[in-house]
């Protein structure tokens, strides 16, 4: 969210937090940024050309009470992906001006995509306020008490529709958990699951891959051809798709009997055979 107040007057390291002022002794933001040109790392301190950001002051006594109260800020989720529409792109899809927020892609599982939102959606309205510039929306949204059933007006391929969203509450990123290592004795490899996202139907589905990260020396693994970052695919054409599949498949398979393994490799797949002692 960049709404900010960008100021000249002279805020210095150690000045973040503090107030920026008027000429008639009114607070009017809180001192947050300052545009530094030569800073590469946060270790450097390049030099100050005069530009500050100050968060204003409407901003921070809405915010206060919750922060006080929760000790966190709560903000509204929609769950679209929105760019600016231009006059091409008003032309190109109907739309009589070009303002409203385009929608490039919708979030699965968000309230957007439960409500029905689409691609090329143009969002027009906001609970009954004009959306003239796309940066508005994030704003409008993020302000929306979370839970609260809001109106949008969508033109969709010429045509003004009405949607109703409830508006869900924006979570932090999460670090992602470090991967669980899972050495496979029978097969003389250690693998990893990590998350996989495909694109299926024009849409994003998360799914799962297991990697191979670990190679146990003079193994039937290594003697495979198996390499550090392998992915497999399939074992005699069974999907392999989470650690718990593979380790299932390789319980369940017979001693001494070719396996036929399907593994990409960076942007290519190959097949490796192994016989299980």
């Amino acid at each position: 969210y960049d709404v900010y107040i960008q100021t000249d007057a002279s805020i210095n390291p150690g000045s973040s937090g503090g107030p920026l002022v008027n000429i008639r002794g009114q607070v009017i933001g809180v001192n947050t940024a300052i545009f530094t040109p030569g800073r590469r790392t946060l270790n450097e301190m390049g030099f100050n050309i005069g530009i500050g950001f100050a968060v204003p002051i409407n901003t921070v006594k809405r915010v206060l009470p919750e922060l006080r109260d929760k000790g966190k800020i709560t903000r509204g989720l929609l769950g679209v992906i929105i760019q600016q529409v231009d006059q091409d792109v008003a032309q190109v899809l109907g739309v009589p001006s070009p303002e409203g927020a385009l929608v490039a892609d919708v979030i699965p599982g968000s309230p957007a995509k439960r409500a029905g939102f689409l691609r090329k959606d143009v969002i027009s309205k906001f609970n009954g306020r004009k959306i003239e510039d796309y940066n508005q929306l994030p704003m409008l949204v993020a302000d929306t008490q979370v839970g609260s059933s809001v109106d949008l007006e969508v033109i969709r391929e010429g045509k003004t529709i009405n949607l109703k969203v409830v508006i869900e509450e924006q979570k932090d990123e999460q670090e992602p958990e470090k991967e669980q290592l899972v050495v496979i004795e029978e097969m003389g490899i250690g693998v990893v699951e990590k998350p996989l996202r495909v694109h299926k139907h024009g849409e994003i589905e998360s799914s799962k891959k297991v990697l191979v990260s670990k190679i146990l020396p003079t193994s039937i693994g290594e003697k495979s051809g198996f390499l550090v970052n392998d992915r497999i695919v399939e074992i005699n054409d069974t999907k392999i798709k989470s650690v718990e599949a593979l380790k299932e498949f390789i319980k369940g398979s017979e001693k001494n009997k070719p396996l036929m393994i399907l593994v990409q490799r960076k942007k290519s797949s190959r097949f490796l055979t192994l016989r299980l002692k």
